[in-house]
């Protein structure tokens, strides 16, 4: 389905995806036009589908949804509208959804929320979490920090009383995140 939104009016209309030029280009088949208007020239292709492969985990942190680890983007971390769960639609205001890609090229494993939000690769452990202390994570001020470097196994991590808990890479080590 294929969503047009103007400055008066959204209109819905059906698209079925005969094949794949590249990742921003496609063959595709209308089923149903956009009611009362002309040909869409602008869309875009939504983050997760067959094609772009879909997040490995998932995490509820500070009234967000957020996930992390596709194919497409394995290290870009999508946050929801603050206490819009299915809402996904960025902008330039702190009360939209987050996209945010870490400073890392290794491939996400887990996100885990205590007091931050930390986020396995197979590299090393990242935190995700606000400039400011005291405010809760928003579009205008995520930050990203590298915690360490023990990758982590695709395996969910478990919060043991102040400590995270997860498995290294190697699934022969267990590791603690302290803080």
């Amino acid at each position: 389905e294929v969503t047009m939104t103007t400055d008066s009016l959204s209109q819905k209309g059906l698209v079925k995806i005969t094949g794949f030029t590249s990742a921003t280009q496609v063959n595709a088949t209308v089923i149903s036009p956009l009611a009362g208007s002309g040909a869409t020239t602008s869309w875009s292709e939504a983050a997760f589908s067959d094609y772009r492969k879909f997040p490995i985990t998932a995490e509820f942190f500070q009234n967000r949804l957020f996930f992390t680890g596709s194919e497409a983007e394995p290290s870009t971390v999508f946050g929801s509208v603050s206490g819009d769960i299915y809402n996904f639609l960025t902008g330039t205001t702190s009360d939209m959804a987050i996209k945010r890609t870490i400073d890392t090229p290794e491939n996400a494993q887990y996100l885990i929320g205590k007091q931050d939000l930390f986020m396995g690769t197979d590299g090393g452990t990242v935190s995700v979490k606000s400039v400011n202390s005291d405010e809760l994570i928003t579009a205008n001020n995520i930050n990203t920090q590298v915690e360490n470097s023990y990758g982590a196994a695709a395996i969910q991590p478990v919060i043991a009383n102040d400590v995270v808990v997860y498995t290294q890479r190697n699934s022969l080590k267990l590791r603690e995140l302290i803080y």
